[in-house]
C-alpha cells in the first residue's frame, strides 16, 4: 500500500506523491537517496517497492513513457551511478523516468524532490534490507532474467523423432529463453549446467540422472512411456523439492514416438510464467 501525502509530510527513505488537487501538477514521483558504500542494494530494494506500485510510478517493461515533464507517468530520482542505473533498467524503469538531482540539487530548483534529511524505516545498520522488499526485489529481478532450460537429450530411440521440431518451436515461442543440450559436455560442465537450470526436459532414462544437481524449486519435465515407463525420476525430484511435470507418451519404452509440440510449449510457458519461483 502506498500512503499518498504531500512529499514534505512523509519523512521516509521512500516518498511517493501522486497528482492531487492539493499538490502541484505533475507526474507521480519517488525519491531514492544517495547511497554510500555498503548499502547500494538497500536503495535498489527501495526501487523494487516503487516498481511494485505499477501504473502509478513505473512504466511497464518495454513501454515507451510519455514526455517526463508533460506526462503523467512516474518519475524516480536516483543517483546516476552506473550500477544503480543498470538495476533500474532491470526493474523495468525507462531512462526518461530516472532523474539525477544530487549533483546540482538546490531547494529552489527542486522544491518537491530535495530533502535535507532521510529517515530509514528499519532499526538496522546500513546495508541491511527488510525481508518484504528483499523478496520483492528478488522476484522482480528474477522474473526479468532469461529462462534457462536444459535439454536432457539422448542419441537413441528414446529421443523424440521430432525433437528438432520441438526445440525449434520452443525457441520461436520463447526467444529470450536459453535452450541448451548437455550432450557432449564433460561431467563437471554437465553438473554446472543442470545446477543453473530453471527447467530440465527430456525423455525417460539416465539422461535425467543429472537432475540430482538441480537447485531446489527447479522444474523437471519428463516424457514417460505410458505402457512400460516408471516414475523413478519423480521420486528423485520429490526428494530434492523439484517441481515435476510429465508428458505421457502412448508408446512402450524404446519405441519410436512423436512428442506433442503444443503440449511441450504449454509446459515451458507455464514454467516461464513462474520462473522466479525457481531461483
Amino acid at each position: 500500500h502506498v500512503h499518498v501525502q504531500p512529499p514534505r509530510a512523509l519523512p521516509a527513505a521512500l516518498r511517493v506523491a501522486r497528482r492531487l488537487p492539493a499538490l502541484q501538477a505533475g507526474p507521480g514521483r519517488a525519491e531514492l537517496d544517495q547511497p554510500h558504500a555498503g548499502d547500494l542494494h538497500a536503495r535498489v530494494a527501495a526501487g523494487a517497492q516503487v516498481r511494485a506500485v505499477g501504473g502509478a510510478l513505473g512504466a511497464e517493461p518495454g513501454a515507451v513513457p510519455p514526455d517526463p515533464i508533460a506526462g503523467d507517468h512516474g518519475l524516480i530520482t536516483v543517483p546516476h551511478n552506473t550500477m544503480i542505473l543498470q538495476y533500474m533498467e532491470l526493474l523495468g524503469f525507462q531512462p526518461a523516468q530516472l532523474l539525477d538531482i544530487y549533483k546540482k540539487a538546490t531547494k529552489s530548483r527542486y522544491p518537491s524532490l530535495f530533502f535535507r534529511t532521510v529517515y530509514y524505516p528499519q532499526p538496522m545498520r546500513c546495508g541491511s534490507i527488510l525481508a518484504p522488499p528483499l523478496f520483492l526485489l528478488r522476484r522482480l529481478v528474477f522474473a526479468r532474467l532469461s529462462l534457462r532450460v536444459v535439454l536432457a537429450d539422448r542419441r537413441d530411440v528414446r529421443q523424440p523423432r521430432n525433437a528438432k521440431n520441438v526445440t525449434a518451436a520452443l525457441r520461436a515461442e520463447f526467444p529470450d529463453a536459453e535452450f541448451t543440450s548437455h550432450l557432449g559436455l564433460p561431467v563437471r560442465k554437465q553438473i554446472e549446467l543442470f545446477n543453473a537450470a530453471d527447467m530440465v526436459m527430456g525423455p525417460h532414462g539416465a539422461n535425467l540422472g543429472n537432475i540430482m544437481w538441480c537447485r531446489q524449486g527447479a522444474t523437471v519435465l519428463e516424457y514417460v512411456p505410458a505402457k512400460t515407463g516408471n516414475l523413478c525420476y519423480y521420486q528423485t525430484a520429490s526428494k530434492l523439492d523439484l517441481q515435476y511435470r510429465i508428458i505421457m507418451v502412448d508408446q512402450a519404452i524404446d519405441t519410436p514416438y512423436q512428442l506433442p509440440v503444443a503440449e511441450a510449449v504449454r509446459h515451458v510457458g507455464a514454467v516461464a510464467a513462474g520462473a522466479a519461483d525457481c531461483r
